[in-house]
C-alpha cells in the first residue's frame, strides 16, 4: 500500500519476527444460521481448527442418531458382505447433509463380517481407518489362502532346527508362529498404501478422490504372492544364524553385565510372532552385535559403561508396560549396534537425538486426547471457542475465503 501511494518501499523481512498487538489483528468471529457465535479467534488458522472439530462432533452425533440422510447414504453405499473385491472404488469421504451450516461427512470403510467384507459407513476417519486395517487383512487372507496353505506345508522344513532352537522353543510352536507371523507380514492392509491411513478429505466437505482403490488391492495382492516364493529357504538361513548366535552367547565366556536380559527380550520364547516379519532378517546382526560388546567390553569397561548409559533411557522406555512400542524397540536396537558394534552398520540412520525426539513425540501425541477428553465433558458445545467481547458487527461473511473483503477500500 505504501509503495504505490507514496513511492516508499519497505521491506517484508522487517515485519517477520515482529507480532502485531491485537488492536491491529483481525478478529474473525463465526455465526450459524440463528446469529449464535460458533467461534472466535484472531488466529484463522484456529477459526479453521475449531470448526473442523466442530464438523466431525455434528458428524458423529448425527450417525448416532440414524436420520434419513444418513439411512439414504447407507443404502448407496453400503453393501452386502464379499470374498473379493467387489467394491469398486471408494472415496474417502462423503457428504451426508448440511445441518446448522456445518457439512455432516461419512467416511466409506471395509468392515470385517463373518460372511466377509463390506463397505459400511463411519462417523469418523479413525474409526474408518481402524475397520479398514482389519477388512483389508481378511480379504487378503481369503485371497491369499492357497498360497498360505502351500507356505503352511514348506514350513515343516523348519524342523531341522529343531537341536539349535530347543532351549528356546519347540519345533510345533516354531512352525506355528512362523506361519503366523508371515501370513500378518503379507496380509497386512498396509501394502494397500492408504488403506490404513485415516483420509484427510473431510475438511473439504465433498466427496474426495478415491482412497480404496480395486487396482491397489489387486496390486497388494500380487506383491504378497511374490513375496511368498523362496521365503522359507531364506527364513532357515535367518533363523539357523541367530540360534547359532545365541547358544554362543548363552555360553560367552565374559558376558556384559545385562546380556541374559538383552538376549531374553530379543529373543522370547514366541519372538516369530511378536517380532514384525521384516525384522526378522536383522536378528543375526542383533545378536552379532551383542557378541561383539562381549568381547570387547572388559579391554574398557569404563567406555563399555558410558555407552550402556546412554542406551538405557531407550531400553527402559521400550520395555515400560503399557507404553505403544511401534518402531521405538528397532530403532533402539539400531542405536545399540551403532553404539557398540558400529563395524556392522545399521539399517537406517539412528542417533541418541532422534530417539530422544520420538520420545517426546509420543508423550506429545497423548496430550491432545486428554484435552480433547476433558472438552467433551464441558456443558457447552465441544471444540468452540466463544466470543471473549463484544463488538460491533456488520455484514457477514458467507466464507472464510472471503476475509481479503476485509481490506478492501
Amino acid at each position: 500500500m505504501l509503495q504505490p501511494r507514496l513511492g516508499v518501499r519497505i521491506d517484508p523481512g522487517l515485519w517477520t519476527a515482529k507480532a502485531l498487538p491485537d488492536h491491529l489483528r483481525v478478529r474473525v468471529e463465526v455465526v450459524d444460521h440463528q446469529d449464535k457465535v460458533l467461534c472466535s479467534s484472531r488466529d484463522l488458522a484456529e477459526v479453521q481448527a475449531l470448526l473442523h472439530h466442530s464438523s466431525r462432533e455434528v458428524s458423529r452425533q448425527a450417525a448416532s442418531t440414524e436420520n434419513a440422510a444418513w439411512r439414504a447414504a447407507r443404502a448407496r453405499w453400503e453393501g452386502e458382505p464379499a470374498n473379493e473385491w467387489k467394491f469398486g472404488n471408494l472415496p474417502g469421504s462423503v457428504l451426508i447433509e448440511e445441518k446448522h451450516g456445518v457439512r455432516v461427512l461419512a467416511y466409506p470403510g471395509l468392515k470385517s463380517l463373518p460372511a466377509g467384507v463390506a463397505v459400511r459407513l463411519f462417523a469418523t476417519p479413525e474409526e474408518a481407518a481402524a475397520a479398514t486395517r482389519v477388512g483389508v487383512e481378511k480379504l487378503l487372507t481369503i485371497q491369499l489362502r492357497h498360497d498360505l496353505g502351500w507356505l503352511e506345508k514348506d514350513l515343516r522344513a523348519l524342523r531341522m532346527l529343531g537341536t539349535l532352537a530347543v532351549t528356546l522353543v519347540s519345533a510345533d510352536q516354531l512352525q506355528a508362529d512362523a506361519l503366523e507371523g508371515i501370513r500378518r507380514w503379507v496380509c497386512n492392509g498396509a501394502r494397500m498404501g492408504r488403506a490404513g491411513t485415516p483420509p484427510q478429505a473431510e475438511r473439504r466437505g465433498t466427496e474426495s478422490a478415491p482412497y480404496l482403490k480395486a487396482e491397489d488391492f489387486a496390486a497388494a495382492v500380487a506383491a504378497a504372492k511374490a513375496d511368498l516364493r523362496g521365503l522359507v529357504p531364506k527364513l532357515g538361513d535367518w533363523l539357523k544364524e541367530t540360534f547359532t548366535l545365541r547358544l554362543a552367547l548363552e555360553t560367552h565366556a565374559q558376558p556384559y553385565p545385562g546380556l541374559a536380559e538383552d538376549l531374553a527380550a530379543l529373543l522370547p520364547p514366541d519372538f516369530l510372532r511378536t517380532t514384525p516379519f521384516e525384522r526378522v532378517r536383522h536378528l543375526p546382526r542383533y545378536l552379532k552385535g551383542r557378541q561383539v560388546r562381549a568381547d570387547r567390553w572388559k579391554r574398557d569397561a569404563a567406555k563399555d559403561a558410558q555407552r550402556a548409559a546412554e542406551l538405557a533411557p531407550f531400553t527402559a522406555a521400550v520395555r515400560k508396560p503399557g507404553r505403544p512400542a511401534g518402531e521405538l524397540p528397532w530403532l533402539v536396537e539400531e542405536l545399540r549396534v551403532s553404539l557398540f558394534a558400529q563395524e556392522l552398520g545399521t539399517a537406517e540412520p539412528v542417533s541418541a537425538v532422534r530417539l530422544q525426539r520420538l520420545l517426546d513425540e509420543l508423550g506429545r501425541a497423548a496430550s491432545p486426547l486428554a484435552a480433547e477428553d476433558a472438552r467433551r465433558g464441558a456443558e457447552s458445545a465441544p471444540y468452540l471457542k466463544p466470543a471473549t467481547t463484544a463488538a460491533k458487527k456488520g455484514a457477514p461473511l458467507k466464507s472464510l475465503g472471503a476475509l481479503d473483503q476485509l481490506f478492501r477500500k
